[in-house]
């Protein structure tokens, strides 16, 4: 009979560690740790077996950010969150939290491109002793979803092409001699970029509240465990920095205009997104409209209006109808037919 409760002993230990085995080293090198160099993949082993982890069961990753610039290159280790809580139960001084995550959500922040569930924080705890003599304590960690969930400036897929820049992938890189092509917005699709989650990031748009989660559990978890975690980030932490990076390639951005354009996307994010200042009153007050809710807006506002009234709207609004075409071309042409049609006095 070959089950588990047959099996002697020795046959249910642990295997041996990964970086004692030729084949399995070579397997990482392959896989798990295939963008490091020489250097990273030394740093990247000495940290595994120095935390007793293992990429083969997905607990720790190697990511190389600006993989192909010397200048910006860099190795940030990750773990996942079950590589983290294992780092914490081996030093018999943790207790998983017994409470549910603590969530702040509102309605001014829902957007189903930024935020579909208007998350604006998450409050996570763990249980944490200093000795096994001491009692248990809870420890808590509170994280923010304008600072982690990673939000690209993006048009759909088919509103891109790739055209060829006239430069070529220098020696040493993979793609080495081919021409480097350049994605780019397509004649006519001016204007349909918004900022909104990074398309290629789906648990964010599936499952945000669950991604945000393990944000708020991995700074918990550094605060109890600085020694062995303070130096590593758990995936769903570099998901904005990806996110910036993305970004950065796509409109040749310096650094610091990496920064700036972060910074700057955070700040429109906590008022609502990109929008059009457009008054709707006799009294000339200043109303924000997201850009995919003004052609609507105006639309339901001039239903009912006079033409006379429409005409006098419209000329009151001269500037944001003229940002929304900047913005969007063929709605902007639509909602100035609409409103001519309803500004003509009828014979």
């Amino acid at each position: 009979m070959n089950s588990l409760a047959t099996l002697p002993r020795a046959a249910l230990s642990a295997p041996a560690p990964w970086w004692n085995e030729s084949k399995q080293v070579a397997l990482v090198r392959r896989t798990a740790a295939k963008d490091c160099n020489p250097d990273e993949f030394d740093l990247f082993t000495a940290v595994c077996r120095d935390l007793g982890l293992s990429p083969l069961r997905r607990q720790i990753y190697a990511f190389v950010f600006n993989k192909n610039d010397d200048a910006l290159r860099q190795l940030t280790l990750v773990v996942g969150i079950d590589g983290a809580r294992s780092i914490a139960a081996r030093s018999g001084n943790y207790r998983p939290d017994d409470q549910e995550p603590q969530w702040v959500f509102r309605d001014d922040l829902k957007d189903p491109l930024t935020n579909p569930h208007g998350i604006e924080r998450c409050t996570v705890g763990i249980y944490h002793r200093p000795t096994r003599a001491d009692g248990f304590q809870r420890i808590v960690h509170t994280v923010y979803w304008d600072e982690f969930a990673p939000l690209v400036t993006r048009a759909d897929t088919d509103a891109y092409e790739w055209v060829p820049t006239g430069k070529f992938y220098a020696d040493g890189h993979p793609k080495a001699g081919k021409e480097i092509h350049r994605r780019q917005l397509r004649d006519g699709a001016a204007g349909r970029e918004v900022l909104r989650l990074d398309p290629n990031k789906t648990q964010w748009i599936r499952a945000g509240r669950n991604q945000l989660a393990k944000c708020a559990e991995m700074g918990a978890l550094r605060k109890g465990w600085p020694e062995d975690l303070s130096r590593l980030v758990v995936e769903e932490e570099t998901h904005r920095a990806e996110a910036i990076e993305l970004n950065a390639e796509e409109y040749g951005l310096t650094p610091s205009q990496m920064v700036e354009k972060a910074d700057a996307d955070a700040r429109l994010e906590r008022i609502g997104g990109r929008a059009l200042l457009a008054t709707f009153d006799d009294a000339g007050t200043l109303e924000r409209v997201a850009y995919g809710k003004f052609a609507d807006r105006v639309d339901a506002h001039t239903q009912k209006l006079a033409p006379k009234a429409v005409a006098i709207f419209a000329d009151r609004n001269r500037a944001a109808l003229q940002e929304f075409w900047a913005h969007n071309k063929t709605d902007a042409l639509a909602l100035k037919r609409l409103l001519e049609q309803r500004a003509a006095v009828p014979a």
